[in-house]
């Protein structure tokens, strides 16, 4: 069965025209080819969100403006409201929007009537269409230049990878000329500073999950072979007491007493520089630690220092001085990778400072 034809007294009537056509929008091609770079996807929706809201009433004072506040918008869009501020400050820059500020009454809970200063939005119409050019872009770098907020948000652009989405694209002539502005290559240079620390830190997390789970992974390969280690040195352990007890016995009461007032002068001045008595048996040992300076892998307690190299690999990948927490947290790292680096014939700072 055909579809009747719609009679002219079935079609719906319009009351009248205005130029944004009330119950739907649109906009240029080129907010979203030339212009979405610098205001980003959340900028174009914000855009048309005022052509929207805009009043087309006859008689309103506030006709060809929007106004809806930016904690209603906030909470509505569910956006940040410090960014949606942000965002209106690029618009801004780029002859986009123009924010007109008044002051209008609120009524309060309470029932009592304030006057508050509030924002109204127009969105500014050029039948010709909207063209970028490198001036305005330069408008807003001059921006992010001065405000942090603005340059987080546009600091894409001044990455080496950021390129013109299409050939015909109008960036293709932007580019090659705001690149020679000296603020552009400031802001360039930041950018990549950032970036190269924020590669190496990324890189060092990885390393440092990586090196983790060989050395549990080795822990784990190991623990076996200690239950009988232990073993062997507690049955050697328990003779050394015997061997030495008797021979503290055979010492009479009475050579003390007999021997002590003759040496009474001489044992008080030779006393401080006989050290010979204080000796650890450790010291008569014969093998050589491969690192002579490190404590055990199994040693309680931070390292007293970092190694150099390690330290210097830390500060240039985070481009500051380490902090003393820092420097104790890199010893302790270092002596994480103790059974690692033995297992390699390395040091734990050159395996460190390798990954």
């Amino acid at each position: 069965m055909s579809d009747r034809p719609v009679a002219p007294a079935d079609q719906p009537e319009r009351s009248g025209e205005d130029s944004r056509r009330r119950g739907w929008f649109w906009h240029w091609n080129t907010i979203i080819t030339q212009f979405a770079p610098l205001i980003g996807l959340k900028g174009v929706g914000l855009l048309n969100s005022y052509t929207v809201w805009t009043d087309r009433r006859e008689h309103s004072p506030y006709r060809g403006y929007a106004f809806p506040s930016q904690q209603a918008e906030a909470a509505f869009y569910g956006e940040d409201r410090a960014e949606l501020i942000t965002i209106n400050k690029i618009l801004v820059a780029l002859d986009l929007i123009e924010i007109r500020k008044e002051m209008v009454t609120r009524t309060d809970e309470a029932g009592r009537r304030w006057r508050v200063p509030h924002n109204f939005y127009r969105v500014k119409d050029r039948p010709e269409g909207f063209v970028l050019s490198a001036e305005a872009v330069l408008r807003v770098v001059e921006l992010a230049a001065r405000d942090e907020a603005v340059y987080r948000y546009i600091r894409h652009i001044f990455s080496p990878r950021f390129a013109p989405i299409d050939r015909e694209n109008v960036w293709h002539q932007i580019l090659p000329i705001v690149r020679r502005h000296p603020l552009w290559q400031q802001l360039a240079a930041r950018a990549a500073a950032e970036d190269a620390r924020f590669s190496a830190r990324t890189r060092a997390g990885h390393a440092r999950r990586k090196a983790a789970q060989v050395s549990h992974e080795t822990q784990s390969s190991v623990a076996p072979s200690d239950d009988g280690c232990s073993t062997t040195v507690a049955g050697s352990d328990n003779g050394s007491p015997a061997v030495v007890a008797p021979s503290n016995n055979a010492s009479p009461l009475e050579s003390q007493t007999m021997v002590g007032p003759s040496n009474r002068e001489e044992a008080s001045s030779v006393a401080p520089a006989d050290r010979t008595y204080d000796q650890a048996l450790a010291t008569t040992t014969t093998s050589a630690s491969p690192f002579p300076n490190l404590p055990p892998a199994d040693a309680a307690g931070p390292l007293l220092e970092p190694s150099p190299e390690v330290v210097a690999c830390f500060e240039a990948a985070n481009a500051r001085p380490a902090s003393p927490l820092e420097r104790t947290l890199l010893a302790e790292l270092e002596r994480e990778f103790l059974p690692l680096a033995a297992s390699r014939g390395e040091s734990s700072a050159e395996l460190l400072v390798a990954a």
